[in-house]
């Protein structure tokens, strides 16, 4: 749990959940395609273990390698 929230709920808030309160198109905070690309990559399951977010592999914005 993270501040009350499972893993999951706490990585939806920081992604898909915060892109819709900020009123960003729908194109924003899920992976599908014809959507932008923000993606962190990471070693392992950041839902199983979120630390592995502190030591990402790359980072793409708008899909282009960071």
């Amino acid at each position: 749990m993270l501040a009350g929230l499972s893993v999951t709920a706490a990585l939806r808030a920081a992604t898909s959940v915060a892109a819709e309160a900020c009123g960003l198109p729908d194109r924003k905070g899920g992976i599908h395609a014809g959507h932008d690309a923000d993606l962190l990559i990471v070693h392992g399951d950041p839902t199983r273990d979120i630390t592995t977010l502190r030591n990402p592999l790359a980072t793409y914005l708008a899909g282009q390698l960071q």
